[in-house]
């Protein structure tokens, strides 16, 4: 059945799904929508069982496993999402109707976000203050960012770190650039081609979401922190050191992604492969899940 809105919640923290489901349930109160997890653990069975949770297993790296899934939406719009945040009431209602009402084919939301532990409790996923002061409208432009000063990024140029656009036009153009193994760089790519493809980007009209912020290698993120700063970097920078990099390659072809590994090996390098989470990380660093 067709829905308002497709949420892509890529998960490596299943514990978080429930939750997240909730609160979507607040945002999206007038409307219909789904939730789509590629993810390599097992979710609860209360997700198991829900019709309006899809879930792909899958050990692809994140940018990958989105590809995959975006096949499986089923709604107008999709918002992609991360899973260590929850959502604030009424903002996908909110976010669905100024799309309809506002925006061309082309044209994009930033999702706007906020990144701070003293907001959100990352065990319990509660929010710990009332009150909650958006972060200013400059952080949303690429000229703010020294590492996008790049000859071939534009530094008006919008960015979406999070973001909701039409389904059939991420199809159209081709998706995510799978080479990234992080959806950092494939965001901002798809972003500036977006807006080289004549798609303008304006920010959500309410702050949709609160995280908790994992820096470096804390908690289970560096495998990203590795990926992102490593070879998505360099080969981010080999592309945009070029003028006009995003308007030569608005385009791409979608299955690129079966190009790329089914297991993401900077993850999950040995075998077998984990069915749930705690076995996982009982293979871990001290310092990954810390």
């Amino acid at each position: 059945m067709k829905k308002d809105i497709s949420i892509m919640l890529p998960s490596i923290r299943p514990q978080f799904l429930d939750i997240f489901y909730d609160t979507a349930t607040k945002a999206c109160k007038k409307h219909s929508f789904e939730i789509i997890v590629p993810g390599p653990f097992d979710v609860s069975a209360e997700a198991r069982r829900n019709p309006n949770v899809k879930i792909l297993k899958t050990y692809a790296a994140p940018t990958v496993a989105i590809q995959m899934a975006m096949q499986m939406c089923s709604g107008e719009l999709v918002y992609y999402a991360v899973d260590d945040q929850v959502l604030l009431e009424n903002v996908l209602d909110e976010t669905i109707e100024v799309h309809r009402d506002k925006l061309k084919q082309k044209d994009v939301i930033c999702m706007k976000y906020h990144e701070d532990p003293t907001l959100l409790n990352y065990k319990t996923m509660e929010l710990l203050k009332e009150e909650i002061t958006a972060p200013t409208q400059d952080i949303w432009f690429a000229g703010m960012y020294g590492d996008l000063r790049l000859p071939g990024i534009d530094p008006n140029w919008r960015l979406a770190p999070l973001f909701c656009m039409k389904v059939e036009y991420f199809h159209e153009l081709g998706g995510f650039d799978c080479r990234w193994e992080y959806t950092n760089c494939p965001v901002h790519d798809l972003i500036f081609r977006i807006q080289s493809d004549g798609g303008k980007v304006i920010n959500s009209p309410s702050l949709i979401s609160i995280g908790a912020w994992q820096p470096n290698h804390t908690g289970d993120h560096a495998p990203v922190h590795d990926a992102q700063l490593g070879p998505d970097t360099i080969l981010f920078n080999q592309i945009y050191s070029e003028p006009d990099a995003a308007s030569r390659r608005i385009k791409l072809c979608y299955s690129n992604w079966k190009e790329q590994p089914d297991v993401w090996a900077r993850r999950f390098n040995t075998t077998p492969l984990w069915a749930t989470r705690e076995e996982y990380e009982a293979t871990l660093p001290d310092y990954q899940t810390k």
